[in-house]
């Protein structure tokens, strides 16, 4: 068998012809649809049929593609009324599944699959099928609630599938940079969208109503939702806490690559695409965002990167003694004492968190209602008590188990034996994004709320991605980043 050292779906099979002919049918269909709409969907479309054909060719190119699609254009509905529209996300998965198993068909060597952990995550997709049976007690579902938990349960199995793909160090360096690439387009969105006049910043994002994206002043933020206060970065991600969130894990995945013994000009542009990472999410205001951010990046710190500490300390005075940031600051101190209206809700529905687990402690309610009006929905804006409140405490902790294994492996590593390594970078890079999905969970729950299915995407092929990275590590410690076979469908 041929190897080589590039990616497999890079070379040998994307013929010119094939290629023009991808192009002309896409931007057919997009010119057509132009001419009732606008020139976004020509765009939209052509970046859709390009992730369709890299998802088909080769899933593991496909898994890219699922980043690409939840940073740039997470929530885009397919133009085209079938009844229940599909969105790009949902096409993306399901072409990488396709792949996968014209793959699996056609016999080609996968990864095999480690039955405990697998084990357990198919455990804990078993719970979420069971729990949407369970809420039929409490109410009757809509179509549009049973297909979000459809999403919630495809993206769960990306876990597994990612596993079987990634079978090589060259793949995992492929998911990294996507990761930061994607992240940092999504921030530049943010910015862009951020700092243009908010009548422009209206119509441009108004434009995005063709893909059932919000228009008018609904998609500007501000702060404690008060058109008179302080504008909130959101680019393309409906929320500035998503935005922030987002950006978080792509900053934390960056944090090796500028402190790390990379090249002068890979560190130089990774701590430009940092930069611009770090400014989306000191903008959205997200104090969720920002805490996780600098506690990972505390984190790479003490362990790795004794430099991250004065800059930092530096970073942190900036943010007191500045007079621009002095909002931001009273924003953070208002947290801290329960002073604002956001972290008053949060309390509220920790208190009615543990009254359902009080009354539910094994089941939780479900997804889809309410037995009584003494239980509001959407229980928790916290990550475990939502898994507590919707599946019951035995799927939290599992949930809580599926998150800190790869990270009590991650922990187990960050000695001498990945000190130096080619692949050090990239894999701190993927435990820093895997600590900063825990962070990020303390006090927002994007990655089990069904409205949310590129979260949980994200979560699930992180978690898998940072898993296989480490066994690659176990089996070859020096985890050289050369061959990989050419295989293709």
């Amino acid at each position: 068998m041929s190897h080589t050292t590039e990616l497999p779906w890079i070379q040998g099979w994307i013929s010119p012809g094939l290629a023009i002919s991808l192009v002309l049918f896409v931007l057919a269909i997009g010119i057509g649809l132009t001419v009732a709409t606008n020139a976004l969907v020509v765009m939209g479309l052509a970046l859709l049929g390009c992730l369709l054909y890299l998802a088909w060719r080769s899933p593991d190119a496909g898994l890219g593609g699922i980043f690409a699609v939840s940073f740039l254009l997470p929530f885009a509905v397919v133009p085209l009324d079938f009844g229940l529209k599909p969105t790009f996300l949902n096409l993306v998965v399901l072409v990488v599944y396709a792949g996968w198993l014209v793959r699996w068909i056609r016999g080609a060597n996968l990864q095999p699959l480690p039955p405990y952990t697998t084990g357990l995550v198919l455990i804990f997709g078993l719970l979420v099928g069971a729990t949407g049976f369970w809420g039929l007690n409490f109410a009757r579902p809509a179509l549009f609630e049973l297909r979000k938990v459809g999403e919630y349960l495809l993206n769960l199995g990306l876990f597994a599938l990612t596993l079987q793909l990634i079978r090589h160090p060259v793949q995992i360096r492929f998911m990294v940079l996507t990761l930061a690439g994607c992240g940092t387009a999504g921030a530049l969105l943010g910015l862009l969208f951020y700092f243009l006049p908010p009548e422009m910043a209206q119509s441009g994002l108004g434009s995005l109503v063709v893909f059932d994206y919000p228009a008018g002043a609904v998609a500007l933020r501000y702060i404690n939702d008060d058109p008179r206060g302080t504008l909130r970065a959101i680019g393309v991600a409906v929320d500035p806490n998503l935005l922030g969130a987002m950006s978080a894990l792509a900053a934390c995945c960056l944090l090796p690559f500028v402190f790390g013994s990379g090249t002068v000009r890979g560190r130089l542009s990774a701590g430009a695409a940092l930069l611009i990472l770090c400014a989306a999410i000191y903008l959205t205001y997200s104090r969720n965002a920002l805490l996780a951010f600098c506690g990972v990046a505390a984190f790479l710190a003490i362990v790795r990167y004794r430099a991250l500490i004065p800059m930092g300390m530096l970073g942190g005075l900036l943010i007191l003694l500045l007079p621009q940031t002095q909002a931001y600051v009273q924003r953070l101190a208002d947290g801290i004492l329960r002073q604002d209206q956001a972290t008053l809700m949060r309390l509220e529905e920790y208190r009615n968190a543990l009254h359902i687990l009080e009354a539910y402690p094994w089941t939780g309610l479900g997804f889809f209602g309410t037995p009584s009006l003494e239980f509001a929905e959407g229980a928790s804006s916290m990550v475990l008590l939502t898994v507590a409140t919707t599946m019951g405490l035995p799927a939290m902790l599992l949930f809580l188990w599926l998150w800190g294994q790869p990270l009590l492996r991650f922990s187990q590593i960050l000695g001498q034996r990945l000190r130096g390594q080619t692949m050090e970078p990239y894999i701190l890079g993927l435990g820093g994004a895997v600590l900063a999905l825990g962070l990020t969970g303390l006090f927002d729950h994007f990655y089990v709320n069904l409205l949310y299915p590129h979260m949980s995407a994200l979560y699930w092929i992180l978690l898998a991605a940072c898993t296989q990275a480490l066994r690659l590590l176990s089996h070859d410690p020096e985890t050289q980043p050369a061959t990989i076979s050419q295989e293709r469908i």
